[in-house]
């Protein structure tokens, strides 16, 4: 007797439910998907391979199509333009980390965890929500990359619609790992629909800001030019694990803040070839920005 009762009911039942997806309209549908899944920071890290590969593995060894990669929520307040003004005014006074600073809840400094991660469970419920959100969590989600590696293994993992969805994101530069130039045909053109891009640019030895070193940057950062950027932000600090102990001299200071504007500038103007010749530009000027105090001249060369 239960048996066919729950024969008799199951069929209502899935009735009831599909007379109950008509009748929230479409809009608050997606308002309701919006809230569960987007309007986060997603931190990507590079996964143990990488960080086992600075210290035991040379980098020209790894091969970054088999290195994986971790994401999860950033638990931060500070936004991105927030930390790129933090990062500005820490070179007047010492220099600071930057990973730690501005996120100190987010990843653990030893083990390099992400706890927090993004509920994507809802999508897995029905056809029609996979259908109708799938790609929110790309579209409406900004992602923080801690390296260069970190972008390219998540752009080749990730789907090619789930890639040209992706609107926002900021990236940390440092002398590690930046492989995003040697990649600059995959992310052209996975990475069509960015429209806001933040490059964190760290100098491990701030007063070796030469013309080889803006070259360097300046071609890592070409590869968003192609892009529909609409905004972007360019942030050059100095390391707290580098040599300069001190306040950097107003010298080096003006070249790094005209070098921001300037790379800013040219990825707003949409022109790869403008980035190319800043970086012709900058490799020609081989010069020091601003020598090094005496006392430092030979760590600093020794770096």
């Amino acid at each position: 007797m239960y048996k066919s009762k729950k024969r008799n009911i199951l069929p209502a039942a899935k009735r009831v439910a599909k007379d109950n997806k008509a009748i929230l309209p479409p809009e608050v549908r997606n308002r309701i998907w919006r809230y569960l899944m987007c309007g986060n920071t997603i931190h990507v890290e590079p996964g143990d391979l990488v960080l086992a590969g600075t210290k035991l593995i040379p980098s020209w060894k790894l091969d970054p199509r088999k290195l994986p990669f971790r994401a999860g929520l950033c638990r931060s307040t500070t936004t991105t333009s927030e930390h790129a003004a933090l990062i500005k005014a820490y070179q007047t006074s010492e220099p600071r980390d930057c990973q730690s600073t501005t996120h100190p809840d987010c990843v653990d400094d030893d083990s390099r965890t992400l706890e927090v991660e993004l509920g994507l469970s809802i999508l897995k419920s029905c056809r029609m929500i996979h259908q109708e959100a799938a790609l929110l969590p790309f579209a409406d989600n900004h992602f923080y990359f801690s390296s260069g590696a970190a972008v390219i293994n998540f752009v080749r993992y990730i789907l090619l619609h789930q890639a040209r969805t992706i609107r926002s994101m900021s990236l940390v530069m440092g002398h590690r790992f930046d492989y995003l130039y040697a990649a600059r045909h995959l992310l052209k053109s996975k990475l069509r629909g960015l429209q806001h891009v933040s490059c964190i640019v760290q100098l491990s030895v701030p007063f070796a800001f030469v013309g080889v070193v803006k070259a360097r940057y300046a071609r890592h950062l070409s590869v968003f030019a192609p892009s529909p950027l609409v905004s972007a932000l360019v942030a050059v600090y100095c390391a707290k694990q580098s040599y300069w102990r001190m306040k950097p001299p107003a010298r080096l200071l003006d070249a790094m803040r005209g070098w921001e504007t300037e790379m800013q500038e040219r990825l707003l103007a949409k022109e790869e070839d403008m980035l190319e010749s800043a970086v012709s530009e900058h490799e020609n000027a081989g010069s020091w920005v601003s020598g090094p105090p005496s006392q430092n001249a030979g760590e600093g060369h020794g770096s």
